[in-house]
């Protein structure tokens, strides 16, 4: 699991020969004099002097190897950006960046592997084709210096229908990992006048567990007993 690591603790790494990708100069920069802090907002294609909000940068193990990661999560003005950094034979590099809207959710929790946290962002937006909102989980797995989006769920909410999916991961406490469940709830045209959305539907309630399959690189259905099992189980912290 991660942990967050004070300024001052990762400037010590410096003095080891740090690359410009190495976050620690990069927070440096952020939190630094005027020149700096423009040209570390220009590499994430942010443009002019905008204010950064309480920059958290997190220590944590996200793949198989000894060397930890970093995960630097800020917010400018009305976004939320989320840079992810790997390291290996004492290089730093950035595997993967995220623009998000502001409030989004960033969490790291160990869903594919023990020992191992993997990135979820859960992010809310005005909804396409007619919907009227729109919120949607990812999670994301470092493979081989590569971040994977091995799972996702969408939920909204639309003029006619309305779809919620309720996720849930493995308890930090069961030792389990290598799975999801998702509880959908689904309800389209029960709350809406049939002269515009059609005739009203029943609500349809469904459970899905998803298993990690290396071979694909991302969460599949399970249909097996245990998948069964974990949908008649209680609700996970999620």
């Amino acid at each position: 699991m991660g942990y967050t690591v004070l300024f001052g603790a990762w400037l010590a790494l410096l003095a080891g020969g740090a690359v410009e990708t190495d976050p620690a100069i990069f927070l440096r920069n952020l939190l630094g004099p005027a020149e700096a802090r423009l040209a570390a907002l220009r590499s994430l294609e942010i443009e002019g002097d905008l204010r950064v909000l309480g920059p958290r940068l997190t220590a944590v193990q996200m793949d198989t190897d000894a060397e930890l990661e970093a995960v630097l999560v800020l917010d400018v003005e009305t976004a939320r950006h989320v840079v992810v950094f790997d390291r290996r034979d004492g290089v730093w590099w950035v595997v993967d960046r995220f623009a998000l809207l502001d409030g989004s959710g960033v969490d790291l929790r160990e869903v594919v592997e023990a020992g191992a946290s993997d990135l979820v962002i859960e992010e809310a937006a005005g909804g396409a084709g007619g919907g009227l909102a729109q919120t949607e989980l990812s999670v994301y797995h470092l493979v081989d210096g590569r971040l994977l989006r091995v799972y996702a769920a969408v939920s909204f909410v639309s003029v006619c229908a309305d779809e919620s999916r309720r996720v849930e991961f493995p308890r930090a406490e069961s030792g389990e990992r290598g799975y999801v469940v998702e509880r959908l709830t689904a309800n389209w045209q029960s709350r809406r006048a049939p002269p515009v959305c059609g005739k009203a539907k029943p609500v349809l309630q469904r459970c899905t567990a998803y298993r990690w399959d290396p071979e694909a690189g991302r969460m599949v259905a399970d249909g097996s007993a245990v998948g069964a099992r974990r949908c008649r189980g209680r609700r996970v912290d999620g």
